[in-house]
């Protein structure tokens, strides 16, 4: 088998139980660098974690993040808008719901955000976590730090964590502390944060369990952490296959469900654990962006109309095939 491995690929054992007996469950291809390689992901017989298998080694994953890579950019962070009025209406929002408490609006600009909350969901303003103990918290991932401003504008005492230098540069460039590496790192000390966060980057790294079990040492007891992970088990990947925006193989080394979401989460020592699944509308759209775009033909049918994405994406949420999962997990105290 060893002769069929592609060059700088390897092939490994589960991430998630160590068992070497896997079934075959997905192929596809390199959707970003347009590579005609092949690349397989399998189901692990043991636990039915689903990783791709051979996969980049560590010496050749690097080279499937180029340097234009979307989330390594520098960005403005989201949190500032084309008016002083709309930007300031942000904030009041964002720290209503995620701020600490000296940042949250009083009176009637507390007044106005709530109007605003009543009306549109929180996803059109950003990501945030509610505020915890003191607010320390860390991004694992961090990449363009855009997350990381949002929060630090709303009170919180923010770090990063990327392996890519350039995207470590650019947090520091807005005066966040930010370090090069992954977990477990030297310079993290145990009980340290209240909040660690991995917003789509639990898939991209072979070794997941030791991530988590290192985030665990570094939270404070009872300190929370959020996940967000493309869901394997959705109806993008049904429909789409290799073009779903959440395959992009090989980046993505470990492809979660729910049921293995929360299992690795609980071995791995967390309490409280709640998995729940969401639809991303605009990942459908790029979804539907990649496959018009590689098949060089213009959309057909029913799916040329935005609000038929949008009911698409409503649907799979109901069904339990939503394309995100949402995870949060707690270090016992």
């Amino acid at each position: 088998m060893d002769e069929t491995i592609p060059e700088g690929f390897e092939l490994v054992n589960c991430p998630g139980c160590g068992s070497d007996r896997w079934s075959a469950a997905r192929s596809g291809r390199d959707w970003i660098l347009d590579s005609k390689q092949l690349i397989h992901i399998v189901r692990c017989d043991k636990c039915g974690l689903h990783f791709t298998n051979p996969r980049p080694d560590a010496d050749h994953l690097g080279n499937y993040y180029p340097t234009e890579y979307n989330p390594y950019k520098k960005q403005r962070g989201e949190i500032q808008r084309k008016s002083k009025a709309s930007t300031a209406l942000r904030t009041w929002v964002l720290a209503s719901a995620y701020g600490s408490p000296q940042s949250k609006p009083k009176g009637w600009r507390r007044a106005a955000a709530r109007v605003v909350m009543f009306f549109q969901p929180m996803r059109q303003f950003g990501a945030g976590v509610e505020y915890e103990g003191e607010g320390r918290l860390l991004d694992f991932g961090c990449g363009n730090g855009t997350f990381l401003r949002r929060m630090k504008a709303i009170g919180w005492n923010c770090t990063g964590i990327d392996f890519s230098q350039q995207a470590v540069d650019a947090v520091k460039g807005d005066g966040i502390p930010a370090l090069r590496g992954t977990l477990p790192h030297p310079e993290l000390a145990a009980n340290q944060f209240d909040v660690v966060t991995m917003r789509q980057a639990l898939e991209h790294v072979p070794n997941p369990k030791e991530i988590l079990l290192a985030a665990r040492d570094i939270l404070k007891p009872g300190g929370k952490l959020l996940i967000n992970v493309p869901n394997f088990d959705s109806w993008e990947i049904e429909y789409f296959g290799d073009a779903a925006l959440t395959m992009e193989l090989p980046r993505h080394l470990v492809h979660f469900t729910p049921l293995t979401l929360r299992r690795m989460l609980e071995a791995c020592g967390y309490i409280s654990v709640e998995v729940r699944q969401v639809s991303r509308v605009g990942w459908l759209v790029k979804s539907f962006g990649q496959l018009q775009r590689r098949e060089k033909k213009k959309w057909d049918g029913w799916f040329r109309y935005k609000p038929v994405i949008h009911l698409a994406a409503f649907r799979a949420q109901r069904l339990g095939k939503g394309n995100e999962l949402i995870a949060t997990g707690r270090k016992p105290r």
